[in-house]
C-alpha cells in the first residue's frame, strides 16, 4: 500500500476529490481514485511495485507527478490556478531608515588625475546574494567624498552596513549627482580601494536608526585566478552554453549576503577577479568569499534557445588560484523539437551538453523539476530523479485533459538541481531545495495544433 496526501500549496490545507493516479515502473499496473476530506487516498488492492509513479489533480489546481516513489507515505503539493485573495488594497509601510557617520576615508590616497574622484558608496547586506533588486535604492545622501555623515533608506529585518571605498570616473559621478544615472550604474564602475561593515543592525518598519559608525579600513586588495571545473559547453551538435560568468559575494551569516560587484563575462572560463577584500583578516569568523559561476547561452545566429548553468562555492580566504565547480550538464530538448506540433499524449525526451572536458566524467543531477504551463499559466509539474531524461505529459489524463484549450501554445521548462550534501531523492524536503549546489535551467516551446486558425477564427467571431 502507498499513501497520498495532498497540499494547497499557499495554505498547506490537504485537498479533498482530488485525482490520484499510481502505476508501477513497467506500467503494468495502475490505480485510480480520489482523496477523502483529509486530502489522502491509500493505493492497495493490486500489486504495486516501488518504484512508483504518481499523478495527482484537480480541476482548481496544477497537476503534478512524482517519479520513483519508494516510501509508504508521499506527500504531494498542488498550486492553486487562482490564487488566494488579499485583503484587499493596504497601505504601503514605512521603511526604515539609518542615519550615521563614515570614518576613515581620510586615510585614504586621493587620486592626482582630475578624471577621477574618491567616493564611498554605504549599502546594506540582504537576504539573498542578488537581493538588491526589488529593495530601496540608496540615494545621494548614501555617496560620500570624505568622512561625514549619511542617510540610507532600507528594508526591514536583520542587516550589516556595508561602506565601500574607491574610484570611480569624474564624468560617471558628476551624472549621478545629477540623476541621470542610478546608484547600480555608479558602483559598476567603482574601482574598489577599502570597505567597512557594521554588523548586526536590526530595523522594523517605520524605525530610524541614529548614530551608526562605519569605519573604512579593510583593504580590498585580493586577487585570484579563477577558472571553472568541467562547465557544459555547445559540444559538436547541441546548442549548448557559449559564455561564463563569475559573480562574488560576501556571505555574512545571518546578515545575509553582499555584492562585490565583481561581475566578470567571458567565452573562455577563466577569469581574474580582482579588488576582493581579505575575509580571512577580518574579524568576524563567520564572514565567507562566495562565488557564482554560470556557463550560458548567449543567442547568436546559431544558438537560439536559452538555458544556463549555475554553481557556488565559498572559501574563508581569497586564494591566488581558484576552481570553481563542478557544474551538471545543461539539458537540450530533442523530442518536441523547439515550435513543433504534438499530440495531446506525447513523451518530451532530452538530451545532456558534454563538459569542455569532454574525456571529464560530469556530475549528474540529484534531481529534475519539469513545469508545463499554456497560455492561461501553469498546468502540470513533476519530479523526477536527476537521472532520468524522458517524461510522458499527462496530458490526456483527468482532470488535466479537461484543462488544457483546444489549442494550447506550451513552454516546458526543465530545471535539474544538484542537493546539499544528504540528499536522496527518495527522501527530500523543499527546505533542501532551497540549499542547492548547482541547478541548470533550459525550456522549450511547442503547440498541439494551428494557433493562428484558432486566433483568426476568434478574431471573426469578435467581429460578430
Amino acid at each position: 500500500n502507498v499513501t497520498v496526501a495532498a497540499f494547497d500549496a499557499d495554505t498547506r490545507r490537504p485537498i479533498p476529490d482530488a485525482t490520484v493516479v499510481v502505476t508501477d515502473a513497467q506500467n503494468r499496473f495502475r490505480f485510480t481514485g480520489e482523496t477523502d476530506e483529509r486530502g489522502a487516498l491509500v493505493a492497495s488492492g493490486m500489486t504495486l511495485e516501488a518504484p512508483l509513479t504518481t499523478t495527482v489533480g484537480h480541476p482548481d489546481y496544477t497537476s503534478t507527478t512524482v517519479e520513483r516513489v519508494v516510501t509508504d507515505v508521499v506527500n504531494v503539493t498542488l498550486f492553486a490556478k487562482q490564487p488566494p485573495e488579499g485583503d484587499g488594497e493596504q497601505e504601503a509601510p514605512v521603511m526604515p531608515i539609518v542615519r550615521g557617520e563614515i570614518v576613515g576615508m581620510r586615510d585614504l590616497e586621493k587620486p592626482i588625475d582630475p578624471d577621477w574622484v574618491l567616493v564611498c558608496l554605504v549599502e546594506t547586506s540582504h537576504p539573498f546574494p542578488n537581493g538588491a533588486f526589488g529593495a530601496p535604492v540608496p540615494t545621494l545622501a548614501a555617496v560620500l567624498v570624505e568622512d561625514g555623515p549619511f542617510e540610507l533608506t532600507t528594508r526591514a529585518g536583520q542587516f550589516g552596513l556595508i561602506a565601500t571605498a574607491g574610484l570611480v570616473p569624474s564624468e560617471v559621478f558628476d551624472a549621478f549627482r545629477e540623476q541621470t544615472v542610478n546608484f547600480f550604474a555608479l558602483k559598476k564602475e567603482l574601482e574598489p580601494i577599502s570597505m567597512g561593515y557594521t554588523a548586526f543592525l536590526t530595523a522594523h518598519y517605520g524605525d530610524e536608526l541614529d548614530d551608526v559608525t562605519v569605519a573604512v579600513n579593510r583593504p580590498r586588495t585580493g586577487s585570484s585566478s579563477v577558472r571553472f571545473d568541467n562547465p557544459p559547453g555547445a559540444g559538436a551538435s547541441m546548442q549548448g552554453p557559449n559564455h561564463y560568468g563569475l559573480s562574488a559575494f560576501l556571505d555574512l551569516g545571518a546578515d545575509g549576503f553582499f555584492d562585490l560587484g565583481v561581475d566578470l563575462n567571458h567565452e573562455v572560463p577563466e577569469f581574474t577577479a580582482i579588488g576582493l577584500p581579505m575575509v580571512d583578516e577580518w574579524p568576524e569568523p563567520y564572514v565567507r568569499l562566495r562565488w557564482e559561476g554560470e556557463a550560458y547561452v548567449l543567442p547568436n545566429e546559431t544558438v537560439q534557445n536559452s538555458r544556463i548553468s549555475w554553481v557556488k562555492a565559498e572559501r574563508e580566504r581569497v586564494n591566488s588560484v581558484e576552481v570553481i565547480g563542478p557544474f551538471i550538464p545543461t539539458t537540450e530538448v530533442v523530442s518536441p523539437r523547439i515550435n513543433t506540433i504534438i499530440d495531446p499524449a506525447f513523451q518530451v525526451r532530452w538530451s545532456l551538453h558534454e563538459g569542455i572536458s569532454p574525456n571529464q566524467a560530469q556530475e549528474t543531477a540529484d534531481l529534475n523539476y519539469l513545469s508545463l504551463s499554456n497560455q492561461e499559466g501553469l498546468l502540470w509539474q513533476g519530479w523526477l530523479p536527476g537521472a532520468v531524461t524522458n517524461v510522458t505529459l499527462p496530458l490526456n489524463e483527468t482532470p488535466l485533459a479537461e484543462q488544457i484549450l483546444p489549442v494550447n501554445a506550451y513552454q516546458l521548462t526543465i530545471f535539474a538541481a544538484q542537493g546539499p550534501e544528504g540528499f536522496s531523492f527518495d527522501d527530500f524536503n523543499f527546505a533542501q531545495i532551497g540549499e542547492f549546489q548547482a541547478y541548470s535551467w533550459s525550456y522549450t516551446t511547442f503547440t498541439d495544433g494551428d494557433l493562428e486558425t484558432v486566433e483568426s477564427n476568434a478574431d471573426v467571431n469578435d467581429e460578430r
